[in-house]
């Protein structure tokens, strides 16, 4: 996988219909008409929320999940002050429920932080503002958090209220263009307003830039913060759907015991006599991306990862080590430790690993030769002789940087690079195979060339992500000019711009070319959808692209339609694996 070769399809044009009312629309047509001011939907909190000012679990900004509040230029008012412009200061707010409370999470942009002022002070800085008029005497309840989380209430407490106000919690972070925030209510706090379903809010902002006469206000409904007849309507959404269940899967066509590692024979891969098909989720826990995986890792959301994936019918894994986080020039023991933990798990529920090296950093100068050599050699030899690994896969999509990157690098350079650790991992540990994840560029070509097809390793790798019309040529001179397991490594669609049925269409029909070119393995990409704001190397972090919706499962663990497609597709034995003596 890597981030530039995956191509977004642009969203379809409509053709003139009748409109499509869905209850979230019905909702905020309904609502508009019960105040003069703003209208909002609130729907139920995400899974697993905590408020820790880090809106991950949130998913801000996906169209499947609550509608962010626009807080921009043209959708607010300027209440005192002035704002230059969206990038001076705006902002996104979402808001949510639970069974206790409401809850409020703010993306702010902002140029210039102003956060050292606290509590009662704090409208003297930067400001998120959150303003309820209650019902009869309760009066407003006004609440202020600063960039440093504080919370504040600048409403007098009522006898009521008084207790659940100071249940409110508030959490915030700084980023480099702004702050996060994330506020929880109680609904005991609205007082009489709690048991509605629908009710009065505002949001105001204090922006509080150096060198300006006067701090500006930016409110959201209406010109006023502090006036009931200015204040939007928000209405909990509770019409949403029950998540889609798990699918039903095939069982396994038999399942094998392995107790030695996979070994090949011309285009077969054998487990002792026995050829066999992989059928591989390319892995990751639904809390964490690829590389925190390791460094925040969290083996109790690692077993129920692979719950999942056993329970659809992989029968094998692939997961990336960074040299990175692992350590490039001497092996940390405690990250070997968590690869191990992965792999054993994984063996535990019948799941082969396919462990990827070097998967986002690409070098092939050969004074790196020696580091990269040993940090491979530190890791093979610790698996000897154990069936749980499928093979070592040395590096991911290498021939980027040949077909894409204007680096300097030729296909001799990844060929020279790739047979020396190819060898070395061999003498390190001769009991495994050896594969090297390609982009797949070289099936573009009616001849390739042997660098860069890699026909070396004991089995080949490679990643199809183009127009599904080209895919049986493709793999038609594959397997004309490779004699050996031929591997679909990665393959996948985002339901970024496609509806999961149009997704699993595409994969279906992906499988059955597979199928029909007797491949010895297929593997989707992945095992769940990231979350907005996980996907650390994005220039603007919070910004939504195509990679955030490759999943079988949402990152909230619902089942998507393309989790059906994954374990239907092909026909593939299961595994019980016996460890060896020495483990």
């Amino acid at each position: 996988m890597q981030l530039q070769q995956r191509g977004a399809t642009p969203p379809r044009s409509c053709s003139p219909s009748a409109p499509i009312l869905t209850p979230s629309v019905l909702l905020t047509t309904a609502l508009l008409t019960l105040n003069a001011g703003k209208a909002l939907v609130a729907r139920p909190a995400p899974a697993g929320l905590v408020l820790d000012g880090d809106l991950t679990e949130w998913n801000p900004g996906h169209f499947s999940t609550s509608p962010p509040t626009e807080i921009v230029a043209g959708t607010s008012f300027i209440e005192e002050g002035a704002i230059g412009s969206n990038a001076d200061h705006s902002a996104r707010v979402y808001v949510s429920y639970d069974a206790k409370s409401v809850i409020i999470g703010a993306l702010i942009t902002d140029d210039h932080l102003v956060s050292q002022y606290r509590h009662g002070d704090m409208w003297q800085g930067d400001l998120f503002e959150i303003i309820v008029p209650r019902s009869g005497r309760a009066g407003v309840l006004h609440v202020g958090v600063n960039p440093v989380g504080d919370a504040h209430l600048f409403s007098p407490a009522q006898k009521a209220t008084a207790d659940a106000e100071k249940a409110i919690r508030a959490s915030a972070r700084i980023e480099k263009d702004g702050w996060v925030v994330e506020v929880s209510i109680p609904f005991r706090a609205f007082g009489a307003l709690g048991a509605e379903a629908t009710w009065p809010i505002n949001f105001a902002f204090k922006d509080a830039d150096p060198g300006e006469p006067s701090i500006a206000h930016r409110v959201w409904s209406g010109l006023r913060h502090q006036q009931r007849a200015s204040a939007g309507t928000v209405v909990l959404d509770r019409t949403a759907s029950a998540p889609p269940v798990a699918p039903t899967c095939p069982p396994f066509t038999k399942t094998i015991e392995l107790s030695a590692p996979l070994t090949v024979k011309g285009p077969a891969l054998l487990a002792k006599t026995e050829p066999v098909t992989l059928r591989i989720v390319n892995f990751q826990s639904a809390t964490e991306n690829w590389s925190t995986f390791w460094s925040s890792f969290r083996p109790d959301e690692i077993r129920s990862a692979l719950d999942i994936a056993k329970r659809l019918k992989a029968n094998a894994i692939r997961i990336f080590v960074f040299d990175e986080v692992f350590g490039i020039d001497a092996v940390k023991p405690e990250m070997l430790e968590h690869l191990h933990l992965v792999v054993r798990e994984a063996a535990a529920r019948g799941l082969l690993s396919i462990v990827t090296f070097f998967p986002f950093k690409k070098e092939f100068r050969p004074e790196w030769y020696a580091r990269m050599q040993g940090h491979l050699e530190a890791i093979v030899a610790s698996f000897v002789n154990d069936p749980a690994i499928a093979m070592w896969d040395l590096m991911n999509e290498p021939d980027h940087m040949w077909a894409l990157y204007d680096g300097g690098v030729t296909p001799s350079d990844v060929s020279r690079w790739a047979t020396r650790m190819s060898s070395a991992v061999k003498a390190a540990d001769p009991s495994h195979l050896v594969t090297v994840g390609l982009a797949g560029h070289f099936l573009n070509k009616p001849i390739f060339a042997a660098d860069e097809a890699l026909p070396f390793v004991d089995v080949v790798s490679f990643h199809f992500y183009g127009e599904l019309k080209e895919l049986p040529g493709l793999l038609e001179r594959a397997r004309a000019g490779l004699p050996k397991p031929l591997v679909l490594q990665e393959f996948g669609v985002t339901s970024l711009y496609e509806s999961d049925e149009e997704a699993a269409a595409t994969l279906d029909a992906i499988c059955q070319r597979a199928a029909a070119a007797s491949l010895t393995g297929v593997g989707f990409w992945e095992l769940f959808d990231h979350p907005v704001g996980s996907i650390a190397h994005l220039p603007q972090r919070w910004s939504e692209t195509v990679e955030n919706d490759f999943g079988l499962l949402t990152f909230d663990k619902r089942f998507k339609r393309q989790a059906a497609s994954f374990c239907q597709c092909m026909k593939v034995p299961g595994f019980r694996l016996v460890a060896p003596k020495s483990q």
